[in-house]
């Protein structure tokens, strides 16, 4: 008797019962205690000592990864931090596979499968060319960009999903110029005086060639919770606890506008 065969075949057949969904999501559960008894295992026998999986979005570890790669090796020489390029909306399921650790990404709030910590949060800013005559000011409301033009981030931004939801709050339509995964790109055309580019906090501006102001809607800055979420079910080892703190820290040095 092929056993294995059986059982293949039986589990194959399962997968497309109605309980089917709820077998595989057991199946993936066993399979994550596994692997997290695994890693518990290995942080217990190495120390401070392994490869820890940061998954952020592409402008984050543009950013803010190169520095802090520098700062959390002198904090912890023998860890390999590694940051994987995704987006939020990938986030969750790479944690439950456990292709990442980590993940800098919105708070999770809807399940208690994840822990966070809270980071700084992110704030939406608009960076101009001082030709655009938008004046200097620290704050600068939605309604003031309605007539753009407007260089935006995309949709898979968390910045700009704040940034549509205040300008539907206050019923208008701002012209957009061109929407953008690549902030830099928006920040060359902003330089360019293309028009007045919507960015998150995160991303550098030379300040010697543009104007910045936090973006505003009803005397409030718009803002993005952030954090650092992982699976519960999948214990961290001490380097990647130490992770929150230090990038907590650097994030709190390296933001162009501080938060208020």
């Amino acid at each position: 008797m092929n056993w294995g065969s059986n059982y293949s075949s039986e589990l194959a057949d399962a997968c497309f019962l109605p309980e089917g969904d709820q077998f595989l999501a057991d199946c993936r559960s066993l399979l994550a205690h596994a692997a997290s008894t695994r890693e518990r295992a290995e942080s217990l026998r190495g120390g401070d000592t392994g490869v820890l999986k940061v998954a952020a979005s592409p402008q984050m570890i543009e950013n803010v990864f190169p520095s802090l790669l520098r700062r959390y090796a002198l904090q912890y020489p023998r860890v390999h931090l590694r940051p994987i390029e995704a987006y939020a909306v990938d986030h969750i399921a790479m944690l439950e596979r456990g292709d990442a650790h980590l993940a800098i990404s919105v708070p999770r709030v809807d399940d208690q499968r994840f822990g966070s910590y809270l980071l700084p949060p992110l704030q939406v800013l608009a960076v101009w060319h001082s030709s655009l005559k938008l004046g200097r000011t620290k704050d600068i409301d939605v309604r003031r960009l309605e007539n753009g033009p407007l260089l935006l981030v995309n949709s898979a931004f968390a910045t700009r999903k704040v940034f549509d939801a205040a300008c539907r709050l206050e019923h208008i339509e701002p012209e957009v110029f061109i929407e953008s995964g690549a902030t830099s790109t928006l920040i060359g055309l902003a330089e360019a005086g293309h028009g007045v580019a919507i960015v998150p906090s995160t991303v550098r501006v030379d300040r010697r060639k543009l104007l910045v102001g936090r973006v505003s809607c009803r005397n409030k800055p718009l803002k993005v919770e952030l954090a650092v979420i992982w699976e519960k079910r999948r214990p961290l080892p001490r380097y990647g606890a130490g992770f929150f703190e230090s990038f907590a820290a650097h994030l709190k040095e390296i933001f162009p506008v501080q938060s208020g």
